[in-house]
């Protein structure tokens, strides 16, 4: 995760990712019907090829079929907010170009 995390560079991205997950997370389960396992992983795949893809252009194939269903997988789990919090609050791993983001 460590290194998905550096490749893309900036925190900024993760901690949309982070909010918008979580947020509907909470928003759909007051609805049962919305809160579908499915739905909620088809939101997410929406999600990080909207954040993500980008960063992984030149392994396009590699984000497709490997990088995006780990960090999905991650992320309905629940590791990839430990992560988060591991890297960015504990660790403090800082991201190139950035500056106390």
């Amino acid at each position: 995760m460590k290194k998905l995390f550096q490749e893309i560079g900036s925190w900024t991205p993760i901690r949309d990712i982070e909010s918008l997950a979580a947020s509907k997370r909470e928003d759909w389960s007051d609805d049962e019907k919305l809160l579908d396992q499915d739905i909620f992983e088809k939101f997410i795949s929406t999600v990080l090829e909207n954040k993500l893809s980008r960063f992984f252009k030149k392994n396009n194939r590699d984000w497709k079929d490997n990088i995006k269903p780990f960090l999905k997988e991650c992320i309905v789990d629940g590791s990839f907010f430990d992560a988060i919090d591991i890297y960015k609050s504990i660790m403090k791993i800082d991201m190139r170009g950035e500056e106390n983001e």
